[in-house]
């Protein structure tokens, strides 16, 4: 209130520049009981004008605490709907890929059989006769050739695959750990409602009719947060209770990214033993695992670090943050693992 303090001595050095200082004294009306006296136009301006500003004021809180009441249940539902948005993209990213592979091998299997028709059809009963040994042979060495790049491509797109799917798996990890991270940062620092102050005329709310049981369960809980009040253990300087949340049970995810990638292993190694590019496809899986060593590793640290527990304020909010995560988190293990 500096302009009100501001407002009265200019007010009374005016009067005494005016030399009307004595008949202030008389005239005049004192804003508080210690001020000093002024004009009462002026007093009274001044309490009418406190009144507004007080009514603004008051008006203005109302509101915000309206906004933070509508934001804090937005965000009871906007936590779940982020992590089932980052669920289904990842879904999304992988289904788009697999049915781009399918749609390839779709196509070369239909050639492939087309092909393996045709030596059918070119079967003849002379080609038994020893003195047409040599067109059997041409006709079996292509045959044989086919079946090669049938039996490389099924391993191929498989291997692939399973490679994609153990990709997605791990995308979906850690984008969850980053997301869970960044919401209860978030959901730490915001204002709450709790945070602010009573307003006048909050004592005469109604409050809805409850049943005993539920009477004497608020009644309990007000008791025994007045008691941790008093006792300093509310857990911070705002007076907020902390829990400490439960990690996310990773032991499927990991033991089904295991047998995917031995699955992997052993179909690169079938690959191997057609004989066809051996030496290309072990240099290039030895530097797909050298390029993703990074990758491995921030995965790890992430399954690791969704296993573990954590502390955080104790809200609605955090809860329904907390639950999200652990549902979408099981639907998605669940999605992955009958693929």
């Amino acid at each position: 209130w500096q302009w009100l303090s501001l407002c009265c001595q200019e007010t009374r050095e005016l009067y005494e520049r005016e030399n009307m200082l004595d008949e202030l004294e008389v005239s005049g009306a004192r804003l508080t009981p210690e001020g000093e006296p002024l004009p009462e136009s002026l007093v009274h301006f001044l309490r009418e004008y406190e009144e507004r500003a007080s009514q603004y004021r008051e008006q203005s809180s109302r509101r915000l605490r309206d906004q933070l009441c509508r934001l804090e249940g937005l965000l009871a539902e906007a936590c779940r709907v982020a992590v089932e948005d980052l669920a289904e993209r990842c879904k999304a990213e992988f289904v788009t890929m697999a049915d781009t592979a399918n749609s390839a091998f779709t196509a070369f299997y239909a050639e492939s059989e087309a092909a393996r028709t045709g030596f059918e059809d070119m079967l003849r009963p002379r080609l038994g006769d020893p003195n047409h040994r040599e067109e059997l042979e041409i006709l079996c060495n292509g045959e044989g050739e086919r079946a090669t790049r049938a039996k490389e491509k099924i391993i191929g797109v498989h291997s692939n695959l399973l490679r994609e799917a153990n990709n997605c798996a791990d995308a979906f990890v850690v984008a969850l750990r980053h997301t869970s991270v960044a919401t209860i940062a978030l959901l730490d620092s915001l204002l709450m409602v709790s945070d602010l102050s009573t307003l006048p005329g909050d004592d005469q709310v109604v409050t809805k009719r409850m049943g005993l049981r539920r009477l004497r369960a608020a009644r309990a809980k007000q008791e025994e947060a007045s008691g941790a009040e008093d006792s300093g253990e509310s857990g911070d300087a705002r007076g907020i209770k902390h829990k400490e949340w439960p990690g996310l049970a990773v032991d499927k995810l990991q033991g089904a990214r295991q047998r995917r990638k031995q699955l992997q292993l052993g179909a690169n190694g079938a690959d191997g033993e057609t004989e066809a590019n051996a030496d290309e496809a072990a240099e290039s899986s030895e530097n797909y695992e050298q390029k993703n060593t990074e990758i491995a590793e921030a995965v790890q640290q992430a399954l690791d670090a969704l296993a573990e527990p954590s502390t955080s304020i104790f809200t609605p909010q955090h809860r329904a943050a907390m639950q999200a995560r652990a549902d979408v988190f099981e639907a998605f293990v669940s999605w992955w693992d009958e693929l």
